[in-house]
């Protein structure tokens, strides 16, 4: 009788000891679930925070080709204040974004953007500024008169690098969107 007690026992004890270990096992399922819900929440926070900058930083390149713009019309240097602010704001959007960006091939698209926007900046829209500053637009009676620029800095060659520049900013959304609807 002794043995079938603790048989008896010992069948008591494991069941005992399973019963707890259920919700213990539930318990780490849902702590499982919970991280790796809270992982893909931080990647989709992520994708849609580079998306936010990608746009922003296209957003600051066209102000600065507005700015351009409106200064090769005028000729007053009020109308450059978008292409200061957004040529200031600039590299710190451009270092978070890079900061935020999930492969290299990302990575490498905003590399170019870079370049693009630096070649721009150097080859066309500093050396226009200066040649409107030398020779500004003159009001005349019918309008307004708009000295030549040398060709190399005609509007018509900003063009072509603003839409490459476009391209690239279309290239790099539709990659963050890719991603955004991977995760």
């Amino acid at each position: 009788m002794e043995a079938a007690k603790v048989t008896f026992a010992r069948r008591i004890a494991i069941g005992a000891i399973a019963a707890s270990l259920v919700p213990l096992l539930f318990a780490a399922l849902i702590f499982a679930n919970l991280k790796e819900g809270t992982r893909k929440l931080e990647q989709v926070l992520l994708a849609q925070k580079a998306l936010v900058l990608t746009g922003l930083l296209e957003r600051l390149v066209i102000d600065m080709e507005t700015g351009v713009r409106g200064f090769r019309i005028t000729g007053e240097e009020a109308f450059l204040e978008p292409y200061n602010e957004a040529a200031a704001q600039y590299p710190k959007v451009f270092s978070s974004l890079h900061a935020v960006l999930g492969s290299r091939e990302e990575r490498e698209l905003l590399g170019e953007i870079r370049k693009g926007v630096e070649r721009w900046r150097t080859d066309l829209v500093e050396p226009r500024i200066a040649a409107i500053r030398a020779s500004p637009p003159v009001a005349m009676e019918r309008g307004i008169l708009l000295p030549a620029l040398p060709e190399p800095l005609d509007m018509e060659a900003g063009k072509e690098q603003m839409d490459a520049l476009r391209a690239k900013f279309d290239a790099l959304g539709s990659r963050q969107r890719e991603r955004g609807e991977t995760l």
